[in-house]
């Protein structure tokens, strides 16, 4: 299913232009076999060792190891607030997420949730951010744009606390949400406020889109990719699981 309908909305395994590969991460491909739609209206996601040869639109060949699972929206959304409940994917070496991005540019992007599995295990017991001694997960938040002088920023990365999500995503769905306005971009797990921007950042994020002065739009991405075979491990036990995609258009 190159492109198909699911929660009310159009979606397609392709990148913008039509890009089943980004050349810094060569050894994903993407592909719409790895997304597979359950009687429960469930989608699940996943990755698989499947080598293949691509050949990118800087005409250089690449040579990819695993086939993975990328849906992005074909419709557009202007500001309002995006939701998935989501279990995310058992495994090594695995990298899900869910996040916005311009329709048709980079920057602005807005990572709602971002995880890594690392070595099997979504949880993190001490993490280099503040209070420097906390229990996290591996889902985590951000917000990328350019600057005035079209140098690219980001707010940082950052672990969502467990004292914040404290149901482990690997085994339960938890309802990841973003509500983008002009002014504010607000990040929730099941409901707790885990990131928020502001002023500037929001302001700025706006005008990286095209044609802002019209209408913002941005396109919603669900995935599940993999990090470098030849340097981790990468295994994967159960796939990532969405459901419930909501859009509530700001009024």
């Amino acid at each position: 299913m190159s492109t198909f309908s699911w929660c009310g909305y159009n979606w397609h395994s392709k990148m913008e232009g039509g890009r089943i590969i980004h050349p810094d991460f060569p050894w994903c491909w993407y592909s719409s076999d790895t997304i597979m739609a359950t009687e429960s209206k469930t989608l699940e996601l996943s990755i698989r060792r499947n080598e293949k040869e691509i050949q990118h639109w800087d005409h250089n060949i690449y040579r990819s190891t695993f086939e993975v699972a990328t849906m992005r929206s074909i419709d557009s959304f202007s500001f309002g607030t995006f939701s998935a409940e989501i279990q995310l994917p058992s495994g090594k070496g695995l990298w899900p997420s869910f996040w916005l991005v311009g329709d048709g540019n980079w920057p602005p992007e807005i990572d709602i949730m971002e995880a890594w599995s690392g070595c099997g295990n979504y949880l993190k017991l001490f993490i280099a951010q503040p209070p420097y001694v906390q229990v996290s997960w591996r889902t985590t938040t951000n917000v990328h744009y350019n600057d005035e002088s079209m140098k690219h920023k980001s707010i940082g990365t950052r672990n969502i606390r467990w004292i914040k999500q404290t149901k482990n995503p690997e085994f339960n769905f938890i309802k990841y949400e973003c509500e983008w306005l002009p002014n504010r971009i607000t990040i929730k797990a099941n409901g707790k406020k885990v990131r928020e921007a502001k002023g500037d950042i929001c302001k700025m994020l706006t005008e990286n889109l095209i044609n802002p002065s019209k209408e913002c739009k941005m396109n919603v991405i669900f995935n599940v990719w993999c990090e470098d075979p030849d340097i981790n491990e990468i295994t994967m036990s159960h796939p990532m699981k969405i459901r419930d995609f909501k859009y509530i258009p700001n009024k």
